[in-house]
């Protein structure tokens, strides 16, 4: 009887966790979406000239194209990434996180 109460309340905490895991990601996206229109809303009303030309910079710089590659230069690439395993020329995940940061 108590171990069907205690897994009947680890349930209810569960799904109250999912719930409130929602909720919270709910609230995040909508924070993301009210900072987002208020900079818009900043950018329709700015008189500002070299504000915008900085803004104008900044979006430039984050702007990146991405580069065009044939069929065969994939597949080419493609090889040589299996060559690169099978040869053990690659770094492991933990490698890569030290390096780089988590």
């Amino acid at each position: 009887m108590q171990q069907d109460l205690d897994n009947s309340k680890k349930s209810a905490i569960n799904s109250g966790s999912k719930i409130l895991y929602v909720i919270f990601s709910y609230i995040r996206c909508m924070d993301l979406e009210a900072r987002k229109l208020s900079i818009i809303d900043w950018v329709l009303h700015l008189k500002d000239e070299s504000a915008l030309k900085q803004l104008e910079n900044l979006y430039s710089k984050k702007s990146v194209q991405a580069q065009v590659i044939s069929n065969e230069e994939m597949h080419s690439r493609h090889l040589k990434s299996v060559k690169d395993i099978e040869n053990g020329n690659f770094s492991s995940h933990e490698d890569v996180k030290l390096r780089f940061g988590s």
